[in-house]
């Protein structure tokens, strides 16, 4: 495609979408985003502040902040080559309770991504999945998550911090982990039916699982 996408020191605010990207939908587009605020968007579906479909390019240096979608709070990327980097990711709502969307259970209240991109330097923190992955969560794809913060988020179910669902070929190294709340499993992280999963150098502490793994849960570990 030749469509492109382009925001530079912009703001935003307070939009509302019937369906997908409260704040900003892109589809099939380059991306460029920097230095710029989305807050307080509301997306009745998918990507509260951003929703992103077949997308390539980057978002950077920006503040995604109290959104509100079904999935997706802050971030819904779907089949996407968009990277993240050296964004702040906080205080995103993700409001589903269905246990069979998206294998077991969907959610993403910081970003919800199925991606190959890179998601590098972020600072992830205070928000909330009504389901899965409080900070992140990921469904299939092989994305590089390298070097975040991830503080303080809170799941209802699983992976507070991140949770990786059916992840490939996923590098997670360098990040920080810390004070997330799980009502069930996986405070910090959680992976369920991981393939060829790395997990190097990452600080895992004070994370908090109602159940099981406080700092992290692996499960079904013949595919881990």
């Amino acid at each position: 495609s030749d469509l492109e996408l382009g925001l530079i020191d912009a703001v935003v605010t307070a939009n509302i979408a019937d369906a997908n990207g409260g704040g900003i939908s892109a589809t099939n587009c380059d991306v460029d985003i920097s230095g710029t605020t989305i807050s307080s968007n509301t997306a009745a579906s998918f990507g509260g502040g951003v929703y992103l479909s077949d997308t390539r390019g980057d978002i950077e240096n920006s503040v995604i902040d109290s959104n509100t979608a079904f999935e997706g709070g802050g971030v819904f990327a779907y089949d996407t080559n968009t990277d993240f980097t050296n964004n702040t990711i906080s205080s995103n709502l993700a409001t589903t309770e269905l246990e069979d969307d998206w294998g077991p259970g969907g959610g993403g209240g910081g970003m919800w991504l199925y991606t190959d991109a890179t998601i590098e330097g972020n600072t992830v923190s205070g928000n909330t999945s009504q389901y899965n992955g409080g900070g992140i969560y990921c469904y299939y794809g092989s994305p590089d998550m390298l070097s975040n913060t991830v503080q303080s988020n809170i799941s209802w179910e699983d992976g507070a911090g991140v949770f990786l669902n059916r992840p490939s070929s996923t590098l997670f190294q360098g990040n920080t982990v810390d004070a997330n709340e799980a009502y069930d499993d996986g405070g910090g992280l959680r992976i369920y039916y991981g393939s060829n999963t790395q997990e190097l150098n990452n600080t895992f502490s004070n994370n908090i699982a109602n159940d099981d793994g406080r700092g992290a849960k692996f499960s079904h570990p013949d595919h881990c």
